[in-house]
C-alpha cells in the first residue's frame, strides 16, 4: 500500500512539469497566433487608409453628379430666352433645315445645350450630354489639382469648380474641360521635351468634340477647334505637327459629316448655316452690346485677373522658351478674349459670370506647374465666387428634387404628357390668344414676329418662321435680306402673327428689322386684330419701286427734317455714318463698342445698330396700310444723330 502512495505521490510530482510546460506551450502557440493577426489587421487598416483618399474623391464624384448632372425639368415656356431656348428642339421636331429655314448661332444640335421636353428623344440625349459634359469636367480638374494635393482634396477642389460652372450649361464645360486639356497637355511637351504619336491625340480628341460643339453652339464650337489647332501646332517636330494637323482636318471633316447627316440635315445647307451663323457671331458684338447695373466691380475684378493670367502665361513662356509655353500664351489669350467677349458685349450679372469662369479654369491649368499653387487656387477661387448665381446651386436637397421630377418625366409617359399639358396651359393664360384668331391660323403655316416661338407649340399650330426666328437677332444686311426673302417667297397661304410690343435695348421696334418690316408692309395684308395682336396674309406686292430724294450731309446733334408725303405713300430713309477712326475700329473689334449709333425721333431716343443704319427705315406709314400699334399710321417729324453723315429719303407707293 505504502509502494502504491509513493507511486502515486511519484506519479503526482512527475506530472506537475508536464502540466507546466503544457500551459507554457499554449501560451507560446497563443502569441505565434495572435500575432500574425494583429499584424494582417495592422496591414489592412494600413492599406484601407492609404485607400480613403481614393475613397474620399469617389464620394466627391458622387455629390458632383448628384447635384450638377441633374436631368432637365424645362418645359417650353413664354418669354424672350424660353422661345429661343425651346426653338431649337422646336426646329428640329418640326425637321426644319439648317442653313435653308433656320440661321442661327445654335445648330441642329443645340438642343443638347438647353434640352426640354418637347420631345422624350431630345430630353434624353440632353440629359446624356450633361451628364457627359460634368463627369468629363470633374476628372480634368481633378488631374489638374490632384499632383500638388491629396486625392481628397483634389476631388472637393473639383465639385465645388465643377457646380460653379453651372452657368456654363454643359456646351460651355466641355469648352473649359478642352481648355485644362489643351493647358495639361501642353504642359506635358514642354516637360518631356520630346514629341511622341501620342501628342496627336489630345488634338484629335479636342477636335471631334469641337466639331458636336460647332453644330450645338458655333460659338462654342469654334473656341474649341481653336484651342484643338493650337494644341496641333504647339510641337517642335515637324513630322508631329503636319501628322497632328492632318489627323485633326480629317477628324472635323467625318465628324462634321457624320454628325451632320445624323441630325437630318443636307449637305447643300452646310454653307448657308456656316455663313449665317458667322454673320449672327460676328454682328453679336455690336448690334447687342449694353451696359447694366453695376458695372465698374466687374471690369476691375476682371482686369485684375486678366493681368495675372497674362503674367503666369507670360513668365512660362520666358523661362522656357518653347513651342509649347508659347502654345499656353496664345490659349490664354484666346480664352480670355472668348471670355470677355461672352461676358462683357452685354454687360450685366448674368453675362459677365462667362469672363470669370474663363478666368477661373485658366488658373486651375496654371495651379498644375506654378510655384505656389495654393496662391494660384485662391485667385481662381475668388473668380468662380464671381460665377454662382447663388449657393442655391450647391445644395443636395433641391437637386434631389429636380432628379425626382426630371426622372420622372424621362421614364413616366403619362406625369410627361401631363406636365407637357399644364405648361401649355400656363402659356395660354400668358398670351391670351383670342379664339377668332387661333382660328384663323389653323391650317396655315405660321410665323410669330417678333419673338413668341413658344406660341405655336402652345396652340398645336403648323409653325413655320422666317431664318432668323427671333427678327431683332437678324442684325446684320445678310441676315435682314434672308427674312425679307423667306417673307416673300413664303407660300401663298402663310400668315404672320404679329405682336404689338417695344424694342429691345431701348431700339426701335418700327426699325427692327428693316429689310422684313418693308417686305412685311408690302407683301401682307392684315386680317383679324384683338388685343395685342394682329395677323397677317401673305398676298401680292402692293408697293412701288423707291423713288429717292437728293442725299443730305448730317451733323451730329443737329435735326433733320422729314420731308412730308401724300396720301398713300410710304416714307423710307438710309442713313449712312462717317466711318470710325482705325484706332476706333480697333478697339471695338478687340473689346466693344462703347459709343452706338442713337437717333432722336420726335423726342424718343433710339439705339440703331450700325449695320443696319442704311435701312430702310420706316418713318412714314400710311394709314391704308391699316395695322396694329405701333404700326399704325405714323410720320416723324425730324431725325437727330449722334453721328455725323449723309441721309437720303425715298418714297414708295401703296397701292
Amino acid at each position: 500500500m505504502q509502494e502504491t502512495e509513493r507511486e502515486s505521490r511519484g506519479s503526482a510530482v512527475d506530472t506537475e512539469p508536464t502540466s507546466v510546460t503544457s500551459e507554457a506551450s499554449n501560451e507560446k502557440i497563443t502569441s505565434e497566433t495572435a500575432t500574425p493577426i494583429k499584424a494582417r489587421v495592422e496591414t489592412r487598416c494600413k492599406e484601407l487608409a492609404a485607400r480613403l483618399p481614393g475613397i474620399a474623391a469617389f464620394l466627391w464624384l458622387g455629390l458632383t453628379v448628384l447635384i450638377a448632372g441633374v436631368p432637365s425639368t424645362l418645359i417650353p415656356s413664354p418669354g424672350f430666352d424660353p422661345s429661343w431656348q425651346a426653338g431649337i428642339g422646336f426646329a428640329v421636331s418640326d425637321d426644319l433645315r439648317f442653313g435653308k429655314d433656320i440661321v442661327f448661332n445654335y445648330g441642329p444640335w443645340g438642343f443638347l445645350d438647353w434640352p426640354q421636353h418637347v420631345s422624350r428623344p431630345q430630353a434624353a440625349l440632353g440629359f446624356v450630354f450633361g451628364m457627359t459634359a460634368v463627369l468629363a469636367l470633374y476628372w480634368v480638374i481633378y488631374l489638374c489639382v490632384r499632383p500638388r494635393w491629396s486625392a481628397g482634396i483634389a476631388g472637393a477642389i473639383a465639385f465645388a469648380v465643377t457646380v460653379a460652372s453651372a452657368p456654363a450649361g454643359p456646351g460651355g464645360r466641355l469648352v473649359y474641360a478642352g481648355l485644362l486639356v489643351a493647358l495639361l497637355t501642353l504642359h506635358d511637351r514642354f516637360t518631356r521635351r520630346i514629341d511622341t504619336w501620342r501628342d496627336t491625340v489630345p488634338a484629335v480628341v479636342l477636335t471631334a468634340v469641337g466639331t458636336l460643339l460647332l453644330q450645338v453652339k458655333f460659338s462654342e464650337g469654334v473656341v474649341l477647334l481653336a484651342l484643338a489647332g493650337l494644341v496641333a501646332v504647339s510641337v517642335a517636330s515637324v513630322r508631329n505637327l503636319i501628322r497632328g494637323v492632318g489627323l485633326s482636318l480629317a477628324t472635323f471633316v467625318v465628324t462634321f459629316l457624320a454628325l451632320w447627316l445624323g441630325a437630318g440635315q443636307r449637305i447643300t445647307d452646310i454653307v448657308p448655316w456656316v455663313r449665317g451663323s458667322q454673320e449672327i457671331s460676328s454682328g453679336y458684338q455690336e448690334a447687342l452690346a449694353i451696359e447694366q447695373g453695376e458695372f465698374a466691380f466687374g471690369y476691375l475684378t476682371a482686369g485684375v485677373l486678366a493681368l495675372l493670367v497674362g503674367f503666369l502665361a507670360l513668365r512660362m513662356a520666358v523661362r522656357h522658351r518653347t513651342v509649347a509655353t508659347a502654345g499656353i500664351v496664345v490659349v490664354s489669350a484666346v480664352m480670355l478674349a472668348f471670355g470677355f467677349k461672352h461676358g462683357f458685349t452685354r454687360h450685366d450679372p448674368a453675362h459677365e459670370v462667362s469672363f470669370f469662369l474663363a478666368a477661373g479654369f485658366l488658373l486651375v491649368g496654371f495651379a498644375t506647374w506654378v510655384g505656389r499653387p495654393a496662391v494660384v487656387l485662391a485667385a481662381a477661387g475668388a473668380a468662380f465666387l464671381m460665377a454662382p448665381s447663388s449657393l442655391a446651386n450647391y445644395d443636395p436637397f433641391l437637386a434631389r428634387n429636380q432628379w425626382r421630377t426630371g426622372t420622372e418625366l424621362l421614364i413616366n409617359n403619362d406625369f410627361r404628357l401631363t406636365s407637357v399639358e399644364a405648361g401649355r396651359a400656363r402659356a395660354r393664360d400668358t398670351y391670351q390668344l383670342p379664339e377668332s384668331i387661333v382660328s384663323e391660323l389653323r391650317g396655315r403655316p405660321v410665323h410669330v414676329d417678333p419673338m413668341e416661338l413658344t406660341l405655336p407649340w402652345t396652340y398645336s399650330l403648323d409653325w413655320r418662321p422666317v431664318p432668323v426666328f427671333q427678327t431683332f437677332s437678324a442684325y446684320t444686311p445678310y441676315l435682314d435680306e434672308l427674312n425679307a426673302e423667306a417673307l416673300i417667297e413664303a407660300p401663298d397661304d402663310q400668315v404672320v402673327l404679329h405682336e404689338a410690343t417695344v424694342g429691345i435695348d431701348s431700339r426701335n421696334i418700327r426699325w427692327d428689322t428693316p429689310r422684313y418690316l418693308l417686305a412685311l408692309a408690302c407683301n401682307y395684308r392684315v386680317g383679324t386684330q384683338a388685343d395685342r395682336w394682329t395677323v397677317l396674309h401673305h398676298g401680292q406686292n402692293r408697293c412701288s419701286a423707291p423713288e429717292t430724294t437728293v442725299p443730305q450731309p448730317v451733323t451730329a446733334g443737329t435735326p433733320v427734317p422729314v420731308p412730308q408725303v401724300g396720301t398713300g405713300e410710304m416714307l423710307v430713309a438710309r442713313y449712312r455714318p462717317e466711318p470710325s477712326s482705325m484706332l476706333a475700329s480697333l478697339v471695338h473689334l478687340g473689346l466693344k463698342d462703347w459709343s452706338p449709333i442713337e437717333v432722336g425721333a420726335d423726342g424718343q431716343t433710339f439705339r440703331l445698330p450700325e449695320a443696319l443704319s442704311d435701312g430702310p427705315l420706316l418713318v412714314s406709314l400710311p394709314a391704308e396700310l391699316a395695322w396694329h400699334a405701333p404700326f399704325d399710321a405714323f410720320h416723324y417729324r425730324q431725325l437727330t444723330f449722334n453721328r455725323a453723315g449723309t441721309i437720303e429719303f425715298q418714297v414708295l407707293k401703296v397701292q
